[in-house]
């Protein structure tokens, strides 16, 4: 009987562990596509809020490469944004790429 309660305690831990990496897992990872916007959770009550140019040409480039977790979102600018920088010399001499641009042109 000892030998069962020891091999369902190392099993319980086991799942607990299990749980407790996947639950951090999920919260950094959650963290990490909240950490390029000013605030939101890309939610329609809640959209990801854009405040500077570096934000909205990260969105440009997630959405243009086809990262899907972007395309259901949704997005406020809460600033107005300078795009000076991002002139015609900026990527490689092409300048601003819109957002969900076709590239095969």
């Amino acid at each position: 009987m000892e030998k069962y309660v020891f091999g369902m305690k190392k099993y319980v831990f086991g799942l607990i562990m299990f749980f407790a990496l996947i639950t951090q897992f999920s919260v950094i990872s959650q963290a990490a596509s909240t950490d390029h916007f000013e605030s939101g959770s890309g939610t329609e009550a809640d959209p990801y809020v854009i405040v500077s140019a570096s934000q909205l040409a990260y969105l440009a480039e997630v959405v243009n490469a086809g990262d899907e977790n972007y395309f259901d979102k949704h997005y406020i600018l809460g600033a107005d944004i300078d795009l000076s920088d991002y002139g015609r010399d900026w990527n490689d001499g092409k300048g601003w790429i819109p957002i969900a641009k076709d590239h095969a042109d």
